[in-house]
Protein backbone atom coordinates (compact mmCIF):
# COMPACT_ATOMS: atom_id res chain seq x y z
CA UNK A 1 0.00 0.00 0.00
CA UNK A 2 2.96 2.45 0.95
CA UNK A 3 4.23 1.64 -2.34
CA UNK A 4 1.74 2.42 -4.59
CA UNK A 5 1.14 5.77 -2.46
CA UNK A 6 4.64 6.61 -3.21
CA UNK A 7 4.46 5.65 -6.77
CA UNK A 8 1.04 7.68 -7.39
CA UNK A 9 3.23 10.65 -5.93
CA UNK A 10 5.94 10.37 -7.79
CA UNK A 11 4.09 10.31 -10.76
CA UNK A 12 2.12 13.24 -9.22
CA UNK A 13 5.47 15.15 -9.55
CA UNK A 14 6.27 13.99 -13.08
CA UNK A 15 3.02 15.19 -14.20
CA UNK A 16 3.47 18.78 -12.46
CA UNK A 17 7.12 19.11 -13.99
CA UNK A 18 5.48 18.31 -17.56
CA UNK A 19 3.55 21.11 -17.61
CA UNK A 20 5.53 23.88 -16.27
CA UNK A 21 7.92 22.70 -18.30
CA UNK A 22 5.48 23.19 -21.17
CA UNK A 23 4.57 26.58 -19.93
CA UNK A 24 8.02 27.87 -20.07
CA UNK A 25 8.32 26.83 -23.29
CA UNK A 26 5.35 28.52 -24.46
CA UNK A 27 6.31 31.78 -22.89
CA UNK A 28 9.49 32.14 -24.22
CA UNK A 29 8.02 31.87 -27.83
CA UNK A 30 5.47 34.66 -26.84
CA UNK A 31 6.19 37.95 -27.79
CA UNK A 32 4.10 40.56 -26.03
CA UNK A 33 2.35 43.28 -29.09
CA UNK A 34 3.52 46.71 -27.75
CA UNK A 35 1.64 50.02 -28.42
CA UNK A 36 4.45 51.31 -31.33
CA UNK A 37 3.38 53.66 -34.07
CA UNK A 38 2.98 50.70 -36.47
CA UNK A 39 -0.28 49.22 -34.15
CA UNK A 40 -1.52 52.59 -32.31
CA UNK A 41 -3.45 54.93 -34.47
CA UNK A 42 -3.52 58.14 -31.97
CA UNK A 43 -6.45 60.25 -32.02
CA UNK A 44 -6.71 63.95 -32.46
CA UNK A 45 -9.45 65.87 -31.58
CA UNK A 46 -9.92 69.35 -33.26
CA UNK A 47 -8.85 72.24 -31.48
CA UNK A 48 -10.99 75.30 -30.35
CA UNK A 49 -10.21 79.09 -31.37
CA UNK A 50 -8.32 81.35 -28.92
CA UNK A 51 -10.40 84.03 -28.38
CA UNK A 52 -8.91 87.43 -26.41
CA UNK A 53 -10.90 90.31 -25.48
CA UNK A 54 -8.57 93.43 -26.56
CA UNK A 55 -11.17 96.39 -24.65
CA UNK A 56 -14.48 98.07 -25.83
CA UNK A 57 -14.77 101.15 -27.98
CA UNK A 58 -18.17 102.71 -27.36
CA UNK A 59 -20.59 99.86 -28.38
CA UNK A 60 -17.94 98.08 -29.70
CA UNK A 61 -15.92 94.92 -28.73
CA UNK A 62 -12.47 94.37 -30.32
CA UNK A 63 -11.35 90.69 -29.95
CA UNK A 64 -8.01 88.89 -31.01
CA UNK A 65 -9.07 85.20 -32.87
CA UNK A 66 -5.89 82.80 -32.84
CA UNK A 67 -6.03 79.95 -35.27
CA UNK A 68 -4.61 76.77 -33.51
CA UNK A 69 -4.00 74.58 -36.77
CA UNK A 70 -1.48 74.36 -38.79
CA UNK A 71 -3.50 74.93 -41.83
CA UNK A 72 -5.36 78.19 -43.09
CA UNK A 73 -9.37 78.40 -41.47
CA UNK A 74 -12.54 80.26 -41.74
CA UNK A 75 -13.51 81.64 -38.99
CA UNK A 76 -16.98 82.51 -38.46
CA UNK A 77 -18.51 85.06 -35.99
CA UNK A 78 -21.78 87.23 -35.38
CA UNK A 79 -20.84 90.35 -35.65
CA UNK A 80 -23.65 91.63 -32.98
CA UNK A 81 -23.89 90.73 -29.68
CA UNK A 82 -26.66 86.88 -29.67
CA UNK A 83 -28.35 84.54 -27.58
CA UNK A 84 -25.95 82.06 -25.33
CA UNK A 85 -28.79 79.30 -26.71
CA UNK A 86 -28.48 80.36 -30.54
CA UNK A 87 -24.58 80.42 -30.03
CA UNK A 88 -24.24 77.35 -28.27
CA UNK A 89 -26.34 75.50 -30.70
CA UNK A 90 -25.25 77.50 -34.21
CA UNK A 91 -28.87 78.73 -35.21
CA UNK A 92 -30.39 81.44 -35.84
CA UNK A 93 -27.47 84.12 -36.22
CA UNK A 94 -28.19 86.63 -38.22
CA UNK A 95 -25.49 88.95 -38.36
CA UNK A 96 -22.67 86.29 -39.23
CA UNK A 97 -19.26 87.65 -41.03
CA UNK A 98 -16.66 85.24 -42.14
CA UNK A 99 -12.62 86.00 -41.90
CA UNK A 100 -9.80 83.71 -43.23
CA UNK A 101 -7.36 83.31 -40.66
CA UNK A 102 -3.53 82.11 -41.73
CA UNK A 103 -2.02 78.66 -39.78
CA UNK A 104 -1.18 79.51 -36.63
CA UNK A 105 -1.95 83.11 -37.44
CA UNK A 106 -4.53 85.73 -35.73
CA UNK A 107 -7.43 88.29 -36.82
CA UNK A 108 -8.98 90.97 -35.22
CA UNK A 109 -13.05 90.72 -35.05
CA UNK A 110 -15.15 93.29 -34.03
CA UNK A 111 -18.62 92.49 -32.82
CA UNK A 112 -21.44 95.50 -31.51
CA UNK A 113 -23.19 95.07 -28.05
CA UNK A 114 -26.86 95.21 -29.00
CA UNK A 115 -30.04 96.40 -26.40
CA UNK A 116 -28.93 93.64 -23.72
CA UNK A 117 -28.05 90.96 -25.41
CA UNK A 118 -24.45 90.03 -23.78
CA UNK A 119 -23.46 86.72 -25.35
CA UNK A 120 -20.12 86.61 -28.28
CA UNK A 121 -20.04 83.84 -30.76
CA UNK A 122 -17.25 82.72 -32.47
CA UNK A 123 -16.39 79.09 -34.41
CA UNK A 124 -14.88 77.49 -37.79
CA UNK A 125 -15.22 74.03 -39.39
CA UNK A 126 -13.28 71.36 -38.32
CA UNK A 127 -13.94 69.08 -42.07
CA UNK A 128 -12.02 66.11 -41.62
CA UNK A 129 -14.08 65.46 -38.49
CA UNK A 130 -17.50 67.14 -39.52
CA UNK A 131 -17.50 69.19 -36.54
CA UNK A 132 -18.29 72.79 -35.91
CA UNK A 133 -16.21 74.26 -32.91
CA UNK A 134 -17.88 76.78 -31.36
CA UNK A 135 -16.56 79.43 -28.72
CA UNK A 136 -18.67 81.58 -26.98
CA UNK A 137 -19.08 83.57 -23.56
CA UNK A 138 -21.34 86.01 -22.10
CA UNK A 139 -19.29 86.84 -19.30
CA UNK A 140 -16.59 89.16 -19.80
CA UNK A 141 -15.35 92.72 -18.49
CA UNK A 142 -13.93 94.81 -20.93
CA UNK A 143 -12.10 96.87 -18.89
CA UNK A 144 -9.65 94.93 -17.33
CA UNK A 145 -9.71 92.33 -20.48
CA UNK A 146 -10.70 89.17 -19.20
CA UNK A 147 -13.43 86.34 -21.01
CA UNK A 148 -14.76 83.50 -19.18
CA UNK A 149 -15.09 81.37 -22.56
CA UNK A 150 -17.70 78.44 -23.01
CA UNK A 151 -17.11 75.52 -25.83
CA UNK A 152 -19.20 73.25 -27.57
CA UNK A 153 -19.62 71.85 -31.15
CA UNK A 154 -22.04 70.84 -33.27
CA UNK A 155 -21.94 67.90 -36.28
CA UNK A 156 -21.67 69.85 -39.65
CA UNK A 157 -21.48 67.75 -43.18
CA UNK A 158 -18.95 69.44 -45.06
CA UNK A 159 -20.10 67.85 -48.25
CA UNK A 160 -23.98 69.36 -48.59
CA UNK A 161 -24.44 71.29 -51.77
CA UNK A 162 -23.34 75.29 -51.43
CA UNK A 163 -26.03 77.73 -52.13
CA UNK A 164 -25.69 81.77 -52.81
CA UNK A 165 -28.12 84.23 -53.64
CA UNK A 166 -27.55 84.85 -56.98
CA UNK A 167 -29.50 87.83 -57.93
CA UNK A 168 -32.96 89.06 -57.87
CA UNK A 169 -35.83 87.06 -58.11
CA UNK A 170 -34.73 84.73 -55.45
CA UNK A 171 -31.85 83.19 -58.17
CA UNK A 172 -29.92 80.45 -56.77
CA UNK A 173 -26.75 79.18 -57.10
CA UNK A 174 -25.85 75.79 -56.27
CA UNK A 175 -22.53 74.56 -55.68
CA UNK A 176 -21.46 70.58 -55.80
CA UNK A 177 -18.50 70.57 -53.70
CA UNK A 178 -17.90 66.66 -53.26
CA UNK A 179 -16.49 64.32 -55.59
CA UNK A 180 -19.53 62.60 -56.93
CA UNK A 181 -21.93 63.62 -59.47
CA UNK A 182 -25.09 64.35 -57.66
CA UNK A 183 -29.10 64.52 -58.70
CA UNK A 184 -30.35 67.78 -57.56
CA UNK A 185 -34.01 68.00 -55.42
CA UNK A 186 -35.40 71.04 -54.44
CA UNK A 187 -38.85 73.08 -53.46
CA UNK A 188 -39.57 75.12 -56.28
CA UNK A 189 -41.37 77.69 -53.78
CA UNK A 190 -40.39 78.83 -50.79
CA UNK A 191 -40.92 77.19 -47.61
CA UNK A 192 -40.76 77.19 -44.06
CA UNK A 193 -37.10 76.02 -42.10
CA UNK A 194 -37.82 73.54 -39.94
CA UNK A 195 -39.84 71.51 -42.74
CA UNK A 196 -36.84 71.87 -44.96
CA UNK A 197 -34.57 71.01 -42.64
CA UNK A 198 -36.06 67.52 -42.13
CA UNK A 199 -37.61 67.25 -45.84
CA UNK A 200 -40.95 66.82 -44.57
CA UNK A 201 -42.91 65.56 -47.51
CA UNK A 202 -46.37 66.47 -45.72
CA UNK A 203 -44.77 70.00 -46.60
CA UNK A 204 -42.80 70.12 -49.42
CA UNK A 205 -45.50 69.90 -52.19
CA UNK A 206 -43.29 71.55 -54.92
CA UNK A 207 -40.41 69.44 -54.79
CA UNK A 208 -38.56 69.04 -58.42
CA UNK A 209 -35.92 67.16 -59.13
CA UNK A 210 -33.02 67.77 -61.83
CA UNK A 211 -33.23 65.21 -64.92
CA UNK A 212 -29.20 65.95 -65.23
CA UNK A 213 -26.76 64.99 -62.73
CA UNK A 214 -24.45 67.50 -61.52
CA UNK A 215 -20.82 67.32 -61.42
CA UNK A 216 -18.45 67.30 -59.18
CA UNK A 217 -17.05 70.52 -58.47
CA UNK A 218 -19.81 72.28 -60.98
CA UNK A 219 -22.24 74.66 -59.78
CA UNK A 220 -25.70 75.31 -61.63
CA UNK A 221 -28.64 77.85 -61.22
CA UNK A 222 -32.63 77.30 -60.10
CA UNK A 223 -34.95 79.70 -59.47
CA UNK A 224 -37.06 79.87 -56.47
CA UNK A 225 -41.00 82.02 -56.31
CA UNK A 226 -42.12 83.06 -52.78
CA UNK A 227 -44.61 81.30 -51.18
CA UNK A 228 -47.16 83.47 -48.94
CA UNK A 229 -45.08 83.56 -45.74
CA UNK A 230 -42.55 81.30 -46.08
CA UNK A 231 -38.90 82.47 -46.14
CA UNK A 232 -36.40 79.28 -46.51
CA UNK A 233 -35.44 77.56 -49.70
CA UNK A 234 -34.70 73.43 -49.25
CA UNK A 235 -31.73 71.50 -51.79
CA UNK A 236 -30.85 67.92 -51.43
CA UNK A 237 -29.52 64.62 -52.69
CA UNK A 238 -29.01 61.59 -51.72
CA UNK A 239 -25.79 59.14 -51.66
CA UNK A 240 -26.39 55.81 -50.37
CA UNK A 241 -28.89 55.44 -47.66
CA UNK A 242 -28.40 59.27 -47.09
CA UNK A 243 -30.40 62.43 -47.51
CA UNK A 244 -27.93 65.83 -47.90
CA UNK A 245 -30.00 68.65 -47.14
CA UNK A 246 -28.95 72.02 -47.33
CA UNK A 247 -31.32 74.77 -46.54
CA UNK A 248 -31.24 78.70 -46.50
CA UNK A 249 -33.34 81.36 -45.04
CA UNK A 250 -32.83 84.93 -44.56
CA UNK A 251 -32.90 85.84 -47.89
CA UNK A 252 -31.91 89.42 -48.64
CA UNK A 253 -31.66 91.72 -51.86
CA UNK A 254 -28.35 92.74 -50.68
CA UNK A 255 -27.76 88.97 -51.57
CA UNK A 256 -26.86 87.88 -48.61
CA UNK A 257 -28.44 84.34 -47.36
CA UNK A 258 -28.22 82.05 -43.96
CA UNK A 259 -27.42 78.45 -44.95
CA UNK A 260 -27.61 75.62 -42.84
CA UNK A 261 -27.34 71.37 -43.58
CA UNK A 262 -28.38 68.35 -42.63
CA UNK A 263 -28.72 64.55 -42.96
CA UNK A 264 -31.23 62.18 -42.59
CA UNK A 265 -31.53 58.28 -43.85
CA UNK A 266 -33.99 57.27 -46.76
Amino acid sequence: MKNTTTKRLFYALIASLFILLSAVISLSAYKPVSASADTAVPYAAPSHLGIKLDGKSGSTLQFTVINPNDYPIEVEYNTNTCNSAHAKEWVDLENLTTLTVAPRGSVTAYVTIVGTVRCVAFSYVAKDFDQRMIVYATDYNSSKKTISLLYTSVVHFSDCLKVQVAGTGWKINVFNPTDKAVQIEYNKKMCFKEHAANWNLEKLKDLYTESDYLPAGVSTQITISTNGTATAIAVSYVLGNTRYITYAYNLSTSKSITVKTNVIPV
